[in-house]
């Protein structure tokens, strides 16, 4: 594969414009491609692709939005960090992340992916597997950073260990995939129409003091199974959740200096400047003060 085909690959998934942290664009890889990109808030329209492409969610926050099903309609998602999505050759969906995102892309030609998946006497080829959201599995995200990190390094580790770790990440989507198929998940996720109107709601509105009763209300559910659900399917307690979305809002109003933290607390649903500082430090590692001045300048 010529090296444009990969960034072309890469290229698209991100696009527009965007920072791009690593690449293996100039580095002679066969077969395959890395990149490492911040890809920034906004819509990123449906693009056709004949290979296969691994996400993996490399930031530190929780980001979300809306993302096109099979008919076309957009659905609220939410994408947990370290979190890892696959998308098989054919297309990539529209996306509309409402907040910047770092992702680590994976990009794998067919031909690739089949002669590995022959020699492994691998009953499944790639192209058959479905595509697949909220994927967690800490070995695929330590091959994706390992490969990140052979790109930002311009490959000095050499062509048996880049060869390596190219057919262990592709061993272990394909090993994924069949112990998924033998052994389906028996975790009850909420119905897609019930999530995204309790997402709608908590997006819309994280401000408000939201009870349980109110949010399982809301999808429908009692709160028992509302909470089993809510977390299978996001990863997180509607408490956690909720936090998340109000420490998003906290960071975006910090921008304006002129804002005091006592009314960034009140806005975002925070009982006290003390309570928006707890949440900032356990999420983010520093108070809304430190935030303010060491990352927004």
């Amino acid at each position: 594969m010529k090296n444009e085909e990969i960034y072309g690959l890469t290229g698209s998934i991100v696009r527009g414009q965007s920072k791009r942290l690593a690449s293996s664009l100039d580095l002679g890889w066969k077969g395959f491609g890395v990149e490492h990109h911040l890809v920034p808030r906004g819509p990123k329209e449906e693009i056709p692709t004949n290979l296969h492409v691994i996400a993996i969610a490399a930031g530190k926050q929780v980001s979300y939005g809306q993302r096109a099903n099979a008919r076309g309609r957009f659905q609220s998602y939410v994408k947990e960090p370290q979190s890892v999505e696959i998308f098989p050759a054919g297309v990539l969906p529209a996306i509309s992340p409402v907040a910047d995102t770092e992702l680590i892309v994976c990009a794998f030609e067919r031909n690739f992916v089949q002669s590995i998946a022959a020699e492994a006497n691998e009953e499944l080829a790639m192209p058959e597997i479905l595509a697949q959201e909220g994927v967690r599995d800490p070995v695929m995200v330590s091959l994706g950073n390992l490969l990140s990190n052979e790109a930002r390094e311009g490959g000095g580790s050499g062509a048996l260990f880049l060869d390596h770790l190219a057919h262990a990440f592709v061993l272990r989507v394909l090993s994924l995939w069949r112990l998924r198929k033998a052994s389906p998940s028996r975790e009850l996720s909420m119905p897609r129409l019930s999530l995204r109107r309790v997402l709608e709601r908590m997006h819309a509105n994280p401000e408000t003091d939201w009870s349980l009763a109110a949010l399982a209300e809301e999808s429908g559910f009692s709160r028992n199974h509302f909470i089993r659900m809510f977390r299978s399917s996001t990863g997180f307690t509607p408490h956690r959740y909720l936090l998340q979305l109000r420490v998003e809002r906290a960071k975006e109003m910090l921008r304006n200096k002129q804002v005091r933290l006592i009314d960034i607390a009140a806005s975002c649903g925070f009982s006290s400047e003390a309570h928006l500082s707890r949440a900032f430090r356990g999420l983010l590692g520093a108070t809304p003060s430190e935030y303010r001045r060491d990352r927004l300048g």
